[in-house]
C-alpha cells in the first residue's frame, strides 16, 4: 500500500459505452507527438499493489481501498473497474468536485469487495474529461487470503541456499514480499524458485500445505535476522516505530508498505537460540518477551495468534537453558493469544540449524495449528504439542504419573538411540527427580498418561524432562528417545514441574459476590492450591452450557476473578475446575446478586471492616431477625457459631487464619442470608 505517492502519467484514451448493465471500452493509442497529450497529477493515499494479498476478514472477504486526490483541473470524473479472473465484477464512476487548498484538488474513494479463493483480481483506475478517459493506474494478480508474518533469528529465516534447492513447488496463489529500504522499493511477488529465500523454508511449507488443502491464498513476510538476540530484535524507536536503523522498524515498515501491518492475523516467533547459550540472557527472557508481545499487538493490531517455537536442546553449558524452554512451554498459559510448538526431535538437526526435512516438518506441524485456528479445519486431533498438566505419585510412591493434555494419545519410547561417540541413550536417562537422574527404570503409556516405574519410593517434589543442555555434541546431533503423541508430535520439555497427588487435592469451593466497584459485575473467590491451573467457567440462563472464560495459574492458595460482562435480569452460573476434571460447586447470580438457596440484600447483613486484618474486631449489623450466625471456611466447614442478641455482634479475629470465610444465618421467615468475610 503506497502512501502519499505522486503519479504523473500519460496514458491511452478510451471511450466508455454503457448499455444496460454492460459496459464496453474502446479507443486508440494517441501518440504524444501527433496529438495533445493529457497528463494528470494524482496523489494516492491507498492503492493495491500488483501481486498483493489482501487479508480476508471473518466473512472471507477483503476490502480494496482506492483513495486519493486528483490535482489536474479539467478532469470531470474518475472510475474503477475490477476484474476477477479476467471477468468484470465491479464498475463505479465518481464525479470530481475540486476543493481549494495549497493546490486545487478533487478527492476520490472506491472500496470494492473481493472474496478469498484461488482467483486473481485486477484493478484499473481511469480519469475522465467528459466522455473520454485515460487509464491512470492499474494493479494485477491481486489475491485475497491470509498473510503470515515470520520473525526471529536464523531458524526463522530458514533460507540456506543448498536446502532451498530441495524445495520444488511454485505457487500461483502464494506470495512473498521484498523490501529495499535504500530505494524505497516494496513489492509482492508470486512464490517462485528465484524468490524462495524471501519466505524461507518454513513459510514455503506452510504455503504449500494451506493452499493445497484449504484453497486459501497465503502471503509471507519474513523479517527474521540471523544470530540476533531478543534484545536486538525488539529495539523500537518509540517516536518512530518504523525507524529502519533497527530490525524491528525494518520489519514494521516493510509490513506497512506492502499493506498488511494492520490486518495480518498470524505471527510466527522463532527465537531464543542466542539466549540458550548465555545464562544471563535466558533469565530475563520472559520479561523481554512480554514487552515484545506488547509491541507486536500494538503495531500489528490484527494479529490474533502468535506461534512460539520452544528451543531445541543445544551443545552448551547454560544451567538456565531449561528454564528458558520451560517459559516457552508455558507461553499459552501466560498469554492465551500465544501457542507453543516443540522442536526437539526435529530431523536434520546439526546442533543449531536443520536440513530441508527439519524445516519441512516444522512447517507441516505449524500449518495444522493455523488451519485449526483460522480455516475451520476438521483435522484437530492431537495437533497441539503435548504439554504436561499434572505429575503425581502412586499411593506407595514407587511410580510417577505424568499427565498431559486431554485427548492426547501418548507413546512411551521403548527404544534406544546410539550416540555418535558410542553408548546408548534411553528415555529413562533423561527424567530427573529433584534434579537427580537414574531414578526411573521403565514405563508405559495409557491415553494421555505416562506412568514411570521408579527404582525406589520417592519423596521428590519436582520432575524434569530433558537436561538444560547436552554436554557432548554427539547427543545433540543424534537426539534421544523422545516422548510423543500418536501423530509423532514431540512433547514439550519441562523443568522442575511440581509433583502432587491430585486425588488429595481438595475440591475448590466457589463464592460469588456483587462487585463493589463502579461497574456492575461479579467477584469470584475460591480456595486453591499453588501451581495448579484453574479454569473459570460461566453459563448463561441455565447451568447446562458452561463456557471457559479464564484460565488462571495460582501462585498462592486462593484464586479470584472479576466478571464484568453481565446484564441485569439475566441468570449467570459460575464454577471453577482443575484441568476440566475436578469441579467446584455451581453458583447462580443475577444483578442484584441472588445466589441459589438464599436471598441477600445490602440491608440484611452489614460487616465492617471487611476485609479485616487478623487480630482486629469484626462488627456485624443484622437488619433481619436472626438468632444465630455461623462462620465457615471456604471449604464449607463450620468453625464458629455466633449467638445473636439484638441487631449487632462483635467478635475477634485473633484465632482466624488469613483467608475467605462465609457468615450465614437463617431468618425467622426461613430465608438464608450469607455474607463473605475476608481476613488479610
Amino acid at each position: 500500500m503506497n502512501t502519499k505517492t505522486i503519479c504523473i502519467q500519460v496514458k491511452r484514451f478510451v471511450r466508455f459505452a454503457i448499455i444496460g448493465q454492460t459496459f464496453f471500452i474502446s479507443g486508440i493509442l494517441i501518440s504524444i507527438f501527433s496529438f495533445s497529450a493529457y497528463s494528470q497529477a494524482v496523489i494516492y493515499d491507498e492503492f493495491p499493489i500488483t501481486a498483493q494479498i489482501y487479508q480476508r476478514d471473518d466473512l472471507n472477504r477483503g476490502t480494496v481501498t482506492i483513495k486519493g486526490r486528483l490535482y489536474t483541473e479539467g478532469f470531470t470524473d474518475v472510475a474503477v473497474i475490477a476484474k476477477k479472473d479476467k471477468k468484470d465484477i465491479y464498475y463505479k464512476k465518481q464525479k470530481l468536485i475540486f476543493q481549494p487548498g495549497d493546490l486545487l484538488n478533487a478527492p476520490f474513494l472506491f472500496q470494492p469487495l473481493i472474496t478469498s479463493g484461488l482467483v486473481e483480481y485486477e484493478f484499473y483506475f481511469y480519469a475522465f474529461k467528459g466522455p473520454d478517459s485515460v487509464l491512470v493506474r492499474e494493479a494485477t494478480q491481486v489475491l485475497c487470503g491470509d498473510n503470515i508474518i515470520i520473525y526471529g533469528q536464523s531458524n526463522a529465516e530458514a533460507n540456506d541456499g543448498n536446502e532451498l534447492l530441495k524445495f520444488k513447488d511454485e505457487f500461483k496463489y502464494g506470495r512473498t514480499t521484498f523490501a529495499n529500504f535504500q530505494t524505497n522499493d516494496y513489492s509482492w511477488f508470486p512464490t517462485m524458485k528465484w524468490n524462495y529465500y524471501m519466505s524461507g523454508l518454513i513459510g514455503l511449507e506452510i504455503q504449500k500445505q494451506l493452499i493445497e488443502k484449504y484453497k486459501v491464498p497465503i502471503g509471507v513476510i519474513n523479517g527474521a535476522v540471523g544470530n540476533k538476540s531478543i534484545d536486538e530484535l525488539m529495539i523500537r524507536n518509540e517516536k518512530n516505530h518504523e525507524d529502519i536503523q533497527y530490525y524491528y522498524g525494518q520489519m514494521l515498515k516493510k509490513a506497512n508498505k506492502v499493506g498488511l501491518s494492520k490486518t495480518a492475523k498470524i505471527f510466527i516467533w522463532r527465537q531464543g537460540e542466542s539466549e540458550a547459550f548465555e545464562a544471563n540472557r535466558a533469565e530475563v527472557y520472559p520479561g523481554k518477551f512480554a514487552q515484545l508481545r506488547k509491541q507486536i499487538l500494538e503495531d500489528y493490531p490484527g494479529v490474533k495468534k502468535i506461534y512460539v517455537f520452544q528451543n531445541n536442546i543445544y551443545w552448551t553449558d547454560n544451567n538456565k537453558a531449561g528454564d528458558l524452554r520451560d517459559f516457552q512451554r508455558k507461553v499459552n498459559q501466560i498469554y492465551p493469544d500465544c501457542e507453543g510448538l516443540s522442536t526437539i526431535g526435529t530431523p536434520g538437526f546439526d546442533g543449531l540449524h536443520y536440513t530441508f526435512e527439519g524445516y519441512q516438518q516444522n512447517g507441516q506441524e505449524l500449518s495444522r495449528l493455523i488451519a485449526k485456528d483460522f480455516m475451520n479445519s476438521t483435522d484437530t486431533s492431537e495437533v497441539h504439542t503435548p504439554n504436561i498438566k499434572k505429575a503425581y505419585f502412586s499411593e506407595n510412591r514407587d511410580s510417577l504419573t505424568l499427565e498431559f493434555d486431554k485427548n492426547q494419545k501418548m507413546q512411551y519410547p521403548n527404544y534406544s538411540v546410539t550416540k555418535n561417540g558410542g553408548g546408548v541413550a534411553f528415555f529413562k536417562d533423561y527424567v530427573y527427580l529433584d534434579g537427580e537422574g537414574g531414578k526411573v527404570v521403565g514405563g508405559s503409556a495409557t491415553g494421555n498418561k505416562i506412568k514411570l516405574k521408579l527404582s525406589e519410593p520417592s519423596n521428590a517434589r519436582q520432575v524434569t524432562y530433558c537436561p538444560d543442555n547436552f554436554t557432548l555434541n554427539s547427543e545433540s546431533l543424534m537426539g534421544i528417545p523422545y516422548l510423543k503423541n500418536s501423530r509423532g508430535l514431540r512433547a514439550f520439555t519441562f523443568k522442575n514441574f511440581p509433583i502432587s497427588l491430585h486425588v488429595n487435592t481438595p475440591k475448590p469451593v466457589l463464592d460469588v459476590s456483587l462487585n463493589s466497584g463502579p461497574h456492575n459485575g461479579f467477584s469470584l473467590f475460591w480456595s486453591g492450591q499453588n501451581n495448579l491451573v484453574y479454569s473459570v467457567e460461566k453459563s448463561v440462563g441455565s447451568p447446562n452450557n458452561f463456557v471457559k472464560i479464564a484460565t488462571i495459574l495460582l501462585s498462592q492458595t486462593s484464586g479470584s476473578y472479576l466478571d464484568l460482562k453481565v446484564k441485569k435480569g439475566v441468570a449467570y452460573y459460575y464454577r471453577v475446575s482443575i484441568d476440566d476434571e475436578v469441579f467446584s460447586n455451581n453458583v447462580m447470580a443475577t444483578l442484584p446478586l441472588n445466589p441459589i438457596g438464599f436471598t441477600e440484600t445490602e440491608n440484611d447483613v452489614l460487616i465492617f471492616p471487611n476485609p479485616a486484618s487478623k487480630g482486629s474486631d469484626i462488627n456485624i449489623n443484622i437488619r433481619a431477625s436472626v438468632s444465630e450466625l455461623r462462620l465457615s471456611n471456604n471449604q464449607g466447614s463450620t468453625i464458629l457459631k455466633i449467638p445473636v442478641i439484638g441487631r449487632s455482634v462483635v467478635f475477634p479475629t485473633s484465632k482466624l487464619n488469613p483467608g475467605i470465610y462465609l457468615i450465614e444465618g437463617i431468618t425467622t421467615d426461613n430465608q438464608k442470608i450469607t455474607k463473605k468475610l475476608i481476613i488479610d
